[in-house]
């Protein structure tokens, strides 16, 4: 794997964040002089400032909104009018991240004091669905420290994972289906991202390397990069959203009877979007041996010649 180079400021780059369509990439910079977040094309190209003092920017799923941090609670950016929002007001607020289940809800880390002095992080939702008295709830709230909230659409089942630093080694990241602190799997690390199917966590270690995990496959790690001996800190990774998201909609796109991780486009190396009306043709296999497979083989495009059949579709 060979990384790409999209900021080359001498400026401190950081916390990038995809765009859910793709197209863009907020990122914190101190190019200015001040901690803020700008926006760039998704090649790194023009670079701007949004005149947002904060960091760590977090898209909604629909892309009208950021929420950040800004070192005096979460702040909230509306991208299609450039009106600036509080959703909560505590110092101790950071890690935003939108909840991908419809709602207007933002998870995030939170410093507490306990009864004994110590501070604990734990994880906290606020519901922005009415801007002038934004809600909050309890996610998380144990011992220790729970911290960096991230949300997939998972084929195991798996949609939840979080940093937590109550254990050997420091810093684990916890896998789980549920919100209420329970891990099926946990793995050294920190700063989890979920690829856009859900099937892999991104994410990054105490050495300064990237990783990617699988969760539910039964295999290890594997690491991306190798920060640590080269003398740069690799961190906090973003997946890159896929083009279409017809396999985590809930929806049968295609209508062949099957929706999301059901779909054999969803599941095999075929069509990616659910876009062809029966098995045959979104599968990944040659049904009918003429060498074309789904979207490549000449009767799919057409409903008449489906499903790959033999004679009407080999191209001779």
């Amino acid at each position: 794997l060979t990384p790409m180079n999209l900021t080359n400021d001498p400026a401190s780059d950081r916390d990038p964040a995809w765009s859910p369509d793709g197209t863009r990439i907020a990122f914190t910079s101190t190019r200015n002089g001040l901690v803020e977040i700008f926006l760039m094309d998704a090649d790194g190209a023009n670079p701007s400032g949004l005149g947002l003092y904060g960091f760590e920017p977090a898209w909604s799923p629909d892309g009208a909104w950021l929420a950040y941090a800004t070192g005096s609670g979460l702040g909230l950016y509306d991208l299609t009018t450039g009106a600036s929002w509080s959703a909560t007001f505590d110092p101790g607020d950071h890690s935003p991240r939108w909840l991908l289940d419809g709602s207007r809800r933002i998870a995030f880390e939170r410093s507490v004091e306990r009864q004994d002095g110590a501070f604990d992080m734990d994880l906290f939702t606020v519901d922005v669905s009415d801007l002038v008295n934004p809600m909050e709830s309890v996610l998380i709230e144990r011992p220790g420290d729970d911290f960096d909230p991230a949300f997939g659409d998972s084929l195991t089942g798996a949609r939840f994972a979080y940093a937590t630093a109550d254990g050997d080694p420091a810093n684990e990241i916890g896998i789980s289906a549920e919100f209420d602190g329970s891990t099926d799997r946990t793995i050294p690390g920190r700063n989890p991202t979920w690829s856009a199917d859900g099937r892999f966590v991104a994410y990054d270690d105490d050495a300064g390397s990237l990783w990617l995990f699988e969760p539910g496959s039964g295999n290890p790690p594997i690491a991306l990069t190798d920060g640590g001996t080269t003398g740069f800190g690799d961190a906090d990774p973003d997946w890159r959203p896929s083009a279409s998201d017809a396999c985590t909609n809930g929806l049968d796109d295609d209508g062949d009877g099957y929706v999301d991780a059901e779909d054999p486009g969803c599941l095999g190396e075929s069509d990616p979007d659910e876009t062809r009306a029966d098995v045959a043709c979104d599968n990944g296999v040659d049904d009918d041996g003429d060498g074309f497979a789904d979207a490549a083989d000449p009767g799919c495009p057409t409903p008449l010649a489906s499903p790959e059949d033999p004679l009407c579709d080999n191209g001779l």
